[in-house]
């Protein structure tokens, strides 16, 4: 019902919140390195094991680096600009 009629869309909030991330990955971990949401080493690391959380339900919080990036996400992303407001509560949601 989520993408019902708009094909650009992802099946679920939760699969489009994903789909975001992963098309952004570049621009995300840049503006997270420059300002402090994320470690140059680890940056792509910590996007990946947020975007498996969300895909495969899995907790972020063995994952010190992907707690990080995630909790700058939260507080920098912006609706509707960056995503729409059922992705971003689904990206809120992973704990």
């Amino acid at each position: 019902m989520f993408a019902e009629g708009r094909q650009w869309l992802a099946n679920s909030p939760i699969e489009e919140a994903a789909a975001r991330l992963l098309r952004n990955k570049g621009p995300i971990i840049a503006d997270a390195i420059r300002n402090g949401g994320a470690n140059c080493d680890s940056a792509e690391e910590a996007l990946s094991g947020i975007i498996s959380g969300l895909i495969d339900g899995v907790e972020l919080k063995n994952n010190e680096e992907a707690v990080k990036l995630h909790t700058f996400l939260c507080e920098r992303v912006c609706v509707p600009r960056d995503m729409g407001f059922l992705p971003v509560r689904a990206m809120r949601d992973l704990k």
